[in-house]
């Protein structure tokens, strides 16, 4: 690189930045609609194309007309190529922020749904290990640096119990919330589980934002930029999934008809596939290449004035703006470190004859910095200086920086965030050595991976999401199939725990889609990967969607592996779990018992396979309330894990307590009660006192206190159960749901209605989430406080609850 300063001051002044220059008709629909604000209506301005066109040039230009001729205007930027952005939760506060930042809006009710949020779904990670979250809290002026202003340094999440205390000492506008919608929110808040939350918390932010509107009486213009990046890694081919992806970027504009949205993309936006409606609010414009006229325009301010050289330019950039910036840079650095006029053979060809020829011009640490660093979709300093170190490109670590020079190297909304345009990192990339681009791939994968080391459920942060996404995207590049396989199934297994469910499923499907892909769809590994999509979407209650891979991964292996295999009654069991869960009883029994035979039938079958099989079929039959059937099979499967497998083992104990279960339901609680004794005792053991089904235990022999009057016994044991799950599963698991319920049950046997009525209503909101409306156990929970609101004398609240209960049944 030669030495010279960057920028020379001259008696002209400093250089002229390059002038934008495109689509006139795009600005002035931009520009009727801002004069326009507030809109009567929903507007929704898209401009769509493909990558590199200058969508993004666009978007920039338009906020800088907003600054120069609507000052009055307040607007921001949502950029969806930052992939924590692509999280309802996270890229809401990163609007919070800006707005707040910039115009000084303020967000009391999103900032008080935001930490009981954290509270309930992270409940033991305190907000203070995040403090990039906790720093934009405590800004000056927001609610909660009122409030800490107040009362000292305490933690955050304890100054929620005492709102209505602190309240009336501060500001008037926070007063003034308080009164109209605060106090509301506060109770509100406190009963909904951290899922039910997140539903909300695009109508908290927006609530927020009108209050400001009528305080302030300022238009809003807000952006989307790249708003494809919403499914990055997801399969958009799947209908049933692609509108789930911005849902909630709907819910957030059907609560704001008063912003003038702004949306940019490779595609135009399909809503009225949803609402037809959509369509009445939607202006949808296809951005192409510029024309000549702007191309030479753009040229020029440029300073590139010469005719012939601009038509060799405008020609091998096709019009596109990525490329027309490529040309000028090529032109610059010619000037600068050839000493000469450039000419018509610099500029002529296809676009990657330009890209080519550019690279020519640079040195060659310059070049070998931007091939490697192509590699890489984004970087901070730490990984920059790495990978050139790692890569001997022979750049200075302290010239990042420098980069700034190339219009195609770029910073992205986060700061300290860089990243290289697409279409040039693609075009980069491509010049790279095979091997050396493997080699790369292969070190950003363990550079990722390594952050992954170690992780518990209960501490993923952000950067841990990149981090795994990121370790994929590499690994996929440069891992042998088996390698990358291995890797997805131990990597995953944290975030699985800890029910991140939005952020998992894209690269559940991304992932059994490439397995597929590579080995064929009747390679066991297929079957594992199409398996574990639906057991996912299982947990979630999503049975819809789990249905279609776990019956494919159950076709295949009858298949490929025969009606017979064992491994087919694997898959036969998973499917008829499936059934079971959705009251399916017949299709399950059917699946169960085609399972159960083939286990019998098999010579090398697997005792702990067949003793499974057997506890299936008995709990399908308890809960049907065959329970003359369902004990011999009980007492077979127990017999088979206590001989084969030993005293101590999970299996033993999960039959051990499934005979208890039965005994329980028979009214047999003095033969029940040292089963699920030793139950908790070998879970305890063998699996830890915080595990799940430590938890089962504790709540199981708490419901046989119950049932004999026990509660003082009783509740201390769903109380450690309910800690545990809400821990390990999660504030919106079913079976946090159940312990609530149980809970609540004994609260209402001790007349302590309020407390029983907290509980049953956290738990119906769980089981609405994650199950279907009908299903038995929420309409159960659901009558259960109907009766509770009968015996207060709630009549009509009771009514509702039962007719809620009676319309899902019907529906179904």
């Amino acid at each position: 690189m030669p030495i010279g300063p960057k920028h020379q001051l001259g008696e002209s002044g400093p250089p002229v930045a390059r002038r934008f220059t495109n689509r006139e008709e795009f600005i002035e629909v931009f520009q009727r609609a801002v004069s326009r604000l507030p809109p009567k209506e929903y507007e929704i301005l898209v401009y769509y194309g493909v990558g590199g066109i200058g969508k993004t040039s666009l978007r920039i230009e338009l906020g800088r007309l907003l600054e120069d001729r609507h000052p009055q205007a307040i607007w921001t930027v949502l950029d969806f190529l930052t992939p924590a952005h692509r999280e309802p939760e996270t890229a809401l506060f990163w609007l919070r922020q800006e707005l707040n930042h910039k115009y000084a809006v303020q967000f009391p009710s999103f900032d008080l749904a935001y930490v009981i949020f954290w509270q309930k779904s992270r409940p033991q990670t305190p907000l203070r290990k995040d403090p990039t979250r906790l720093e934009a809290l405590l800004e000056k002026g927001t609610l909660f640096a009122n409030l800490m202003s107040l009362v000292g340094e305490v933690p955050i999440l304890s100054l929620v119990p005492k709102l209505s205390t602190l309240i009336s000492k501060t500001d008037r506008l926070f007063r003034e919330w308080w009164t109209k919608r605060g106090h509301r929110d506060l109770n509100r808040l406190q009963e909904m589980s951290a899922t039910e939350i997140a539903e909300w918390l695009p109508a908290f932010w927006a609530a927020d934002l009108k209050d400001y509107f009528e305080r302030d009486g300022r238009p809003a213009v807000l952006f989307m930029d790249t708003y494809e990046a919403l499914w990055d890694g997801a399969d958009r081919r799947t209908e049933g999934r692609f509108f789930t992806q911005d849902e909630w970027v709907r819910e957030l504009i059907a609560h704001l008809p008063e912003v003038l949205w702004v949306v940019t993309g490779r595609e135009r936006l399909r809503w009225e596939e949803l609402d037809k409606d959509w369509r009445n609010y939607q202006h949808q414009y296809l951005v192409g290449g510029l024309a000549e006229a702007d191309a030479r325009t753009f040229l020029a301010s440029c300073g590139i004035s010469e005719e012939a050289l601009q038509e060799a330019i405008i020609g091998g950039s096709e019009g596109v703006p990525v490329y027309l910036d490529l040309a000028v840079d090529t032109y610059l650095q010619i000037e600068a470190t050839q000493q000469r006029d450039p000419t018509l053979s610099d500029f002529q060809g296809t676009p990657q004859d330009v890209l080519h020829r550019f690279l020519r011009y640079l040195d060659r640490s310059e070049t070998e910095t931007l091939k490697v660093m192509s590699v890489a979709r984004f970087w901070d300093r730490t990984l920059f200086e790495s990978l050139i170190e790692k890569f001997n490109t022979g750049y200075p670590s302290t010239a990042l920086q420098e980069l700034r020079r190339f219009s195609f190297v770029q910073e992205e909304q986060v700061p300290g965030i860089w990243t290289i345009h697409p279409l040039m990192r693609v075009a980069l990339e491509e010049h790279l050595d095979t091997d050396l681009r493997g080699r790369v791939h292969r070190y950003l994968f363990d550079y990722y991976n390594n952050s992954l080391e170690d992780l518990e459920s209960t501490a993923i942060a952000d950067k841990h999401k990149i981090a795994f996404t990121e370790a994929f995207h590499h690994g996929r590049c440069v891992l042998a199939t088996d390698e990358l396989f291995d890797w997805f199934l131990t990597a995953e297994v944290n975030f699985y725990r800890a029910a991140l469910w939005r952020f998992l499923l894209p690269l559940y499907e991304d992932f059994a889609r490439l397995i597929e892909d590579r080995l064929g769809p009747e390679h066991p590994n297929t079957v594992t990967a199409l398996n574990n999509l639906g057991d996912a979407y299982r947990e979630q209650g999503r049975y819809r969607e789990a249905e279609t891979p776990l019956k494919r991964a159950l076709e295949i292996s009858e298949e490929v592996l025969g009606p017979e295999h064992p491994l087919t009654a694997i898959r036969l069991s998973n499917v008829a779990s499936l059934y079971r869960a959705q009251g399916r009883d017949q299709e399950a029994e059917t699946l169960f018992v085609r399972a159960l035979k083939i286990w019998n039938s098999v010579p090398e079958s697997e005792p702990e396979a067949i003793a499974a099989s057997f506890n299936n079929l008995a709990e399908l039959y308890r809960e049907q309330g065959r329970l003359k059937e369902a004990e011999p099979l009980q007492k077979r499967a127990l017999g088979i894990s206590h001989e084969i497998l030993g005293s101590e083992h999970p299996l033993t104990a999960t039959n051990l307590n499934n005979l208890a279960s039965l005994y329980r339901v028979q009214g047999r609680y003095e033969e029940a009660e040292p089963l699920r004794k030793r139950v908790l005792e070998i879970r305890e053991k063998v699996l830890g006192p915080e595990h799940p089904e430590t938890a089962q235990s504790l709540n199981n022999l708490a419901v046989l206190y119950f049932h004999q009057d026990r509660n003082e016994e009783a509740e201390p044991l769903y109380l450690r159960a309910l800690e545990i799950r809400e821990k390990v599963l999660g504030p919106e698991h079913p079976d946090t749901a159940r312990s609530l319920n149980n809970l609540a049950e004994l609260y209402r046997d001790q007349g302590r209605d309020e407390e029983a009525e907290t509980h049953y209503r956290r738990a119906i909101e769980i089981l609405e989430k994650v199950f279907d409306p009908a299903y038995p156990s929420t309409a159960r929970t659901r009558n259960r406080l109907a009766e509770l609101y009968i015996e207060q004398g709630r009549n009509e609240e009771a009514e509702m609850l039962f007719r809620r209960t009676f319309a899902s049944r019907f529906l179904s």
